[in-house]
């Protein structure tokens, strides 16, 4: 079994840089990044970089997260270091990387797609990269930046894998393209929510008249004083 999963990881530097600049310049090319650079030149679909991309971004979102929540803390007695955010983003990315390629494959599998499950979990790892600058950015003190930088990352990383799952999901069974559309968009976008409220959400209180603290959490505001 070890020996049969070690092919997947059998991958120079060369390949993972290729796949990962591939996966932003290529993203809107149909089937191109599935067909040219993972499965191109007799070369097979990796594990490596979506494990790689995997534990890098799990990384990012701890120390970003917190970091973004002391430059939006008013006070310093206010901020505390949350380790939670660390096992928050193991399971939120390990599930987004691994879980939901192996629920799409079962989905593709009953319509007959020809699509390994190595094939699909490689391409949902390479849609991580977009990501990969924009936790830095979102160390930016402005929710309205956080929110634009976020929903980028979210379209190119959609866009890949709708242009290089759906080819063939329509060539196997037409009907189920949309379907199939649907699921990859309203998964990426509630990823997308989750990670801005898990990891980038913040709080300011704010004094007002007549001993009324004003809490604003992301632009929405509450009265905590009354």
């Amino acid at each position: 079994q070890i020996t049969s999963l070690q092919q997947y990881f059998d991958v120079d530097t060369a390949d993972i840089q290729e796949r990962i600049t591939g996966s932003i310049l290529h993203a809107n090319k149909a089937d191109h990044f599935r067909v040219q650079i993972l499965t191109g030149d007799n070369k097979t679909p990796d594990l490596y970089g979506p494990v790689w991309l995997c534990m890098t971004l799990v990384f990012l979102f701890a120390v970003t997260s917190n970091t973004s929540k002391y430059l939006h803390t008013d006070s310093l007695t206010d901020f505390e270091y949350d380790i939670s955010h660390l096992t928050h983003a193991m399971s939120i990315v390990t599930f987004y990387t691994f879980v939901l390629p192996a629920l799409l494959f079962v989905m593709l599998k009953c319509i007959k797609a020809p699509l390994s499950l190595v094939e699909i979990v490689s391409i949902y790892g390479y849609s991580l990269v977009p990501y990969l600058p924009v936790t830095i950015l979102c160390l930016v003190p402005s929710v309205l930046l956080e929110w634009m930088f976020l929903l980028i990352a979210t379209g190119v990383s959609m866009l890949l894998i709708m242009r290089n799952i759906l080819g063939p999901v329509m060539r196997s069974s037409v009907q189920w393209a949309g379907p199939i559309s649907m699921y990859l968009a309203g998964c990426h976008l509630i990823f997308c929510f989750v990670l801005k409220f898990t990891f980038y959400r913040h709080k300011y209180h704010a004094q007002k008249g007549g001993g009324t603290t004003n809490t604003i959490d992301d632009g929405l505001a509450t009265d905590d004083g009354m």
